[in-house]
């Protein structure tokens, strides 16, 4: 290593094992290395600019030719901690008997704007200054390296992990379908390190941060005992269709709503088990217009019948679906009794028809002032006589409240369906594998795509035993079932319920 101290270079390891740190190299007024003229640590002690404290044979860093080969280098004590250049002494600057600086805002003054230039030129600094006693201790354990104030973006892209390193070589070790021992980890690193990648976490690091990483991204799996006794393991639902949901590289496919598609079907949303069997309220519980009203299923409206110049008139919205990359509701129209006191829900087969959501105009809520009842002469939402399904029978009652319960839970966010492909899969086991033979529970969003669906990171497990057999784990499933699901949708920047 070269005596001077403004030169980059390899940094020698001291008889004590404890790697070295360097302090960040700059330039001062003048274009001389500030660095290389600043003595050790214990000269500066001598000269008084350091308080007066127990020696312990160490200096500051970097090494230099005459420092002896044994020498213990401490990097974080002293005046260097302040990661400034050394300046010409202020002759107005307050001083007590034994030339110490009195004010430590003198210290830490603000540069020149020249010098401001300079250092933004050179490119980033270690910022030692207020580092924590664990980052300290990280960065002696590993190294001298730079510590970044500020994430680049491109690292970002890899959250909650630190960067790409530690990302994908985690998830070599976290995939269930390709897992990877903690000798195969080092192996991979070993690979790495002889192909010239310069640095990878250790096994070690990984491990520590794993309980981080699944407290953020983790599919929260739990032990659970079935009604016979045996012990199964199931991740949460509600975890995994939040991540779903919340992630853009999958809400932005995701399908709510069944679709009418004609005589064309290549995806499970334009069948109609989706769009006529399932219960409304599950197929597609709600839409919300343009002027941000919510209208959902079951609830009574208004909407323009006819056209766009036709008459406003009640209806029953009994389901939604898209037609033509818009939003349609399947309506039935509202009949009044002869004293105006009630609505009957006229179901009659050839009565039906669908209004586009560009047509309503009032929700359920409008309706329930009273002031809009009197003004439209209708009756409030909540007097509903019954269901007209024949001339010729008599009402059936109507069993849903004014308004949808939905509505009610939700407390205003959006609501969404989420269908589910559900199966079962029975893995074998013999010599030859790594797993003994077991049941697991998987799923996948009905929503996406048939050419997304069936990608790895969109097939999810749910449980797996190699002693509960399948029903008795789908009991716990059930129970999460039953279960709403209050997501963050990434496609719409909002809040939603599911």
């Amino acid at each position: 290593m070269s005596g001077s101290r403004s030169e980059p270079g390899p940094y020698p390891l001291p008889t004590n094992g404890v790697p070295t740190v360097s302090a960040p190299s700059f330039q001062a007024e003048g274009g001389i290395d500030a660095q290389a003229e600043l003595p050790h640590e214990s000269s500066m002690q001598d000269d008084g600019l350091l308080p007066d404290c127990p020696s312990t044979g160490a200096v500051h860093g970097p090494a230099i030719e005459d420092d002896p080969q044994d020498q213990i280098y401490d990097n974080w004590t002293g005046i260097l901690q302040f990661n400034r250049p050394q300046e010409e002494e202020d002759e107005s600057a307050p001083r007590n008997g034994n030339d110490i600086l009195l004010t430590q805002n003198w210290l830490q003054r603000e540069f020149e704007p020249e010098v401001v230039a300079q250092l933004a030129a050179e490119g980033p600094v270690a910022d030692l200054s207020g580092v924590s006693a664990e980052a300290a201790r990280d960065l002696i354990t590993e190294g001298p390296h730079y510590v970044p104030s500020q994430q680049p973006h491109a690292q970002l892209d890899h959250w909650p992990w630190k960067d790409r390193p530690h990302c994908t070589l985690d998830a070599l070790g976290a995939l269930p379908r390709s897992l990877f021992s903690e000798t195969e980890l080092e192996g991979v690193r070993w690979f790495a390190h002889s192909n010239g990648v310069p640095t990878l976490p250790t096994v070690k690091t990984l491990k520590h941060e794993r309980s981080d990483i699944t407290a953020v991204a983790g599919s929260k799996p739990r032990m659970f005992t079935s009604q016979m006794d045996n012990m199964f393991v199931m991740a949460n639902l509600e975890t995994i269709i939040r991540h779903e949901f919340a992630n853009p590289l999958v809400a932005q496919h995701l399908h709510d709503l069944p679709e009418d598609s004609g005589e064309s079907l290549s995806e499970c949303w334009q069948a109609r088990r989706w769009r006529h069997e399932v219960a409304g309220n599950l197929a597609g519980p709600m839409a919300q217009g343009a002027s941000g009203k919510d209208y959902f299923v079951d609830e009574v409206a208004m909407a323009r019948v006819g056209g766009q110049g036709g008459d406003l008139a009640p209806v029953m919205v009994r389901r939604w679906f898209r037609r033509d990359d818009a939003v349609w509701a399947r309506v039935n129209p509202l009949l009044l009794n002869s004293d105006i006191s009630s609505f009957v829900v006229d179901n009659r087969a050839e009565k039906a028809f669908d209004a586009p959501l560009s047509s309503f105009r009032l929700s359920v809520e409008d309706l329930m002032d009273p002031h809009v009842q009197l003004e439209m002469r209708i009756p409030s939402p909540e007097h509903i006589a019954g269901i007209l399904n024949d001339d010729d029978e008599p009402l059936t009652p109507w069993e849903h409240p004014a308004r949808n319960v939905l509505r009610i839970e939700a407390q205003g966010l959006r609501v969404v369906g989420c269908p589910l492909w559900l199966y079962c899969d029975d893995t074998s086991g013999n010599s030859s594998k790594k797993w003994n033979k077991h049941n697991s529970l998987l799923f996948t969003l009905a929503g996406l795509p048939r050419a997304l669906v069936h990608l790895m990171y969109n097939i999810h497990y749910l449980a797996t035993s190699n002693i509960a057999p399948p029903l008795e784990m789908m009991e716990q499933l059930v129970e999460q079932l039953r279960r709403r699901v209050f997501a963050y949708g990434m496609r719409t920047a909002r809040n939603m319920f599911s």
